[in-house]
């Protein structure tokens, strides 16, 4: 969404929630302050294992460890430090997708395959109404891009070779939204993938509904939500599955902080 610049730490949430089989794990959680040697805002995080993990933010910064945080190399993408990277897939310690956020051109898409020394820019988008959301993968070659809504329809964008080569989902494929209905750029945590073909899709401002799709977008299914809605500041913020039946959203009026009313919602069956 154009107008705000939510940053959503989700993905701990998300496992805290999901992990059901872990309850006497987390019971023993604990948080480690970790500098990443940034001084800009950061906005997207991946981790791969307990040692890789790379985070991303404004002014066209990243940043990545190998040894579970103790040390961060820290950098920025040459000729992007006017760039929000919001969101960041990782394969492994060298091959990584930065997507930034913004109208028009500052939606980009760029690359690394050697651990951020050089990066290529994929794809930018020339769409003046167009605003990446963000993105997620099912497996190292396949994955779906969400942006903000484009002449009534959600904008989806697919890649099958890892993030080299993006294709708009065709308009009679595109799920149609509501005046006012979009995502929100929270992280790359308004959209969740499952399996080999399973996506949920989650938006907000009029009316806060999940998209879902069981076969990587080709025909979709929507649900309403009992998440707050009804104005620009509201709706859903971050979805999660842990399977294609059990999933979490989180949202609310990112206005109103202290709000504590229909901002959670679980689902049983996807």
């Amino acid at each position: 969404m154009q107008k705000i610049a939510l940053v959503v730490l989700f993905a701990t949430l998300a496992g805290a929630l999901l992990a059901q089989d872990n309850n006497a794990e987390r019971a023993g959680l604990s948080w480690q302050f970790q500098s990443s040697g940034l001084v800009s805002s950061l906005r997207g995080i991946c981790a791969v294992s307990d040692k890789i993990a790379w985070v991303s933010g404004t002014k066209g910064s990243f940043a990545r460890t190998l040894d579970g945080g103790q040390t961060w190399l820290a950098d920025s993408v040459a000729g992007a430090t006017n760039l929000d990277f919001r969101d960041v897939q990782v394969f492994d310690a060298e091959h990584a997708i930065l997507m930034s956020a913004g109208s028009g051109e500052l939606s980009s898409i760029y690359t690394t395959a050697d651990g951020g020394k050089n990066w290529q820019l994929k794809h930018s988008n020339k769409i003046a109404e167009g605003f990446f959301n963000g993105f997620a993968f099912w497996d190292e070659h396949n994955g779906i891009l969400v942006g903000d809504p484009v002449h009534g329809q959600l904008f989806v964008m697919l890649t099958a070779d890892g993030g080299n080569a993006w294709q708009p989902l065709p308009a009679a494929s595109a799920p149609a939204v509501v005046q006012g209905e979009y995502g929100f750029a929270a992280s790359g945590t308004n959209l969740a993938v499952h399996g080999k073909n399973h996506v949920w899709i989650a938006t907000g401002g009029a009316i806060a509904r999940v998209f879902h799709s069981s076969d990587r977008g080709k025909t979709w299914n929507v649900a309403v939500t009992p998440i707050v809605s009804g104005n620009a500041s509201s709706g859903i913020f971050s979805i999660a599955f842990r399977d294609e039946n059990h999933g979490v959203i989180v949202g609310g009026n990112y206005q109103e902080p202290n709000a504590a009313q229909a901002n959670a919602a679980l689902t049983t069956d996807g």
